[in-house]
């Protein structure tokens, strides 16, 4: 009974030890599609402004701004008739930005990825979750059609050097070797000890 309380004791130690990796599922298509049904703002835009609202995350390895990008109106397939804009229109838009060095930490759902020139065709719905009086995509990337890309895309957070060297292949495989041998090592530690006092 004693070593059984034991190993479950173990398995949790190794649980909190062992961090946790960031990622949701991937919406399945049909999913995707009924949200764009169902989105009250259906339009193209060329975008015409970028800035940086506030910091949602200042974690330097993952950070996360918020930005509102200024787009011009091309094209308008649907709106809410208070909404009453027509090409030529200003609309903008509120997005979390993840800077793409930052793209492997997440899976699932598409990031967004715009920048001033694109030309866009967008899925689009109040914004209640950052609180600004823009629109905001209904489901990130996902609901975000790039038209025309620019070719030029530099990243808006500039990547730590400590990150970039995570990113090494060998380092990364070096440093997870380490750290699981540092588990390992722990809990071998903590048996002996166990077993010293049950002696």
């Amino acid at each position: 009974m004693r070593r059984y309380r034991f190993t479950l004791l173990m398995l949790a130690v190794c649980f909190v030890l062992i961090p946790p990796m960031i990622g949701w599922a991937a919406p399945p298509p049909t999913e995707v599609e009924e949200l764009k049904r169902e989105a009250p703002v259906h339009v193209k835009l060329e975008i015409t402004q970028d800035r940086v609202e506030r910091i949602l995350n200042p974690d330097p390895m993952s950070p996360v701004q918020l930005r509102i990008v200024e787009g011009r109106v091309l094209e308008v397939f649907k709106q809410p008739s208070s909404l009453g804009i027509g090409e030529g229109s200003l609309l903008k838009v509120a997005y979390s930005y993840l800077p793409s060095w930052s793209w492997d930490q997440y899976a699932g759902g598409a990031p967004v990825d715009v920048r001033p020139g694109d030309r866009i065709e967008i899925w689009l719905v109040p914004d209640d979750e950052y609180g600004t009086e823009a629109w905001t995509p209904v489901l990130g990337g996902n609901t975000i059609v790039h038209l025309i890309r620019v070719e030029s895309r530099p990243d808006y957070i500039k990547e730590p050097l400590a990150h970039r060297l995570s990113s090494i292949d060998w380092i990364r495989g070096g440093l997870q070797a380490a750290y699981f041998t540092g588990i390992m090592v722990f809990v071998l530690y903590v048996y002996r000890l166990w077993r010293r006092l049950q002696a």
